[in-house]
């Protein structure tokens, strides 16, 4: 996703981080902003990816998604397979949409046929 995609106004991304931000990201988020003020978005994106764009964040991303399984009546299929797609695209950002809903599609175990089939009488 890109700025201009949106034409959207520094402020306009920027002013939505304490939405966004959750928890420790949070916490990260307001202690920086309090250190170095107002800043652009590009200014931010560098500052998110040198916080979170390392081996160790990719690492444990891959880690959530290979232990994620769906629990039919535990998981609501939505949120579960958005979760699972936002993890993909944070580690493989150029990776098409076939590919991402593939590889969420394998997590159901026996080929690809058959997880889709399972998938579409659910």
């Amino acid at each position: 996703m890109f700025q201009e995609d949106f034409e959207l106004r520094d402020i306009d991304i920027t002013g939505k981080f304490c939405l966004i931000f959750q928890h420790s990201a949070k916490k990260w988020y307001l202690m920086i902003r309090k250190i170095h003020g107002k800043q652009s978005w590009a200014w931010w994106k560098e500052q998110i990816n040198v916080k979170w764009g390392n081996a160790a964040w990719v690492y444990r991303m891959e880690e959530a998604f290979d232990k994620a399984h769906f629990e039919p009546g535990t998981s609501k299929p939505l949120v579960w397979f958005s979760k699972q797609k936002d993890r993909l695209s944070a580690i493989f950002p150029d990776m098409s949409e076939s590919g991402l809903h593939e590889r969420i599609l394998k997590k159901r175990g026996g080929d690809l046929e058959h997880a889709v089939k399972c998938n579409a009488e659910n």
